[in-house]
């Protein structure tokens, strides 16, 4: 196991490595999805208006390019820690779990998709897949396995749960 003193730092490193993903998700969608699909692609970004302010929103495809990029880089960083990691089989099985989260976010698209008329099927698929997989990524992801990097026991597996349950939920209680 390599040293890194801020990130083995179980609770700091995960809210560092948080941030640091959804930074990097922030900046590939803005420049994918706010600058290039949004032009490219007539009905990719939506308008919106929250308390009186009218904006343009376009979130999709950047988020998940975003949050591949920060795997990627905290895979690079932690090698040989991680050797394996993204081997077919255990790839495959952490899509697989990942999937029901991303049906319901689907699904929840088509069903604005309809009601509303924002975008077609295809777009409505891609704002619900990337923001679901960058937040994935962000809050349970990185801080996650760099958390388990540094105590992978049964205990820290039960905690770490926990802390990214509750981090999760309070970034998203505006939405209820």
């Amino acid at each position: 196991m390599q040293n890194h003193k801020i990130l083995d730092h179980r609770a700091l490193g995960y809210f560092l490595l948080m941030l640091f993903t959804l930074i990097i998700d922030e900046i590939f969608s803005f420049i994918i999805d706010k600058v290039l699909l949004s032009r490219l692609i007539p009905g990719y970004a939506v308008e919106q208006t929250v308390m009186g302010n009218v904006t343009n929103n376009a979130m999709g495809v950047g988020t998940a390019v975003g949050a591949v990029v920060a795997i990627g880089l905290f895979y690079l960083w932690f090698r040989p820690s991680f050797d394996g990691m993204l081997k077919k089989k255990k790839l495959l099985t952490g899509l697989l779990l990942l999937l029901p989260i991303l049906i319901v976010h689907w699904i929840g698209s088509v069903v604005s998709w309809i009601q509303f008329g924002t975008a077609g099927v295809l777009l409505a698929f891609l704002r619900a897949f990337a923001p679901g997989f960058g937040e994935e990524a962000a809050f349970r992801g990185l801080g996650v396995a760099n958390y388990l990097r540094t105590d992978p026991s049964e205990k820290s597996i039960v905690k770490v749960f926990w802390l990214s349950s509750v981090v999760f939920g309070l970034v998203h209680v505006s939405n209820a």
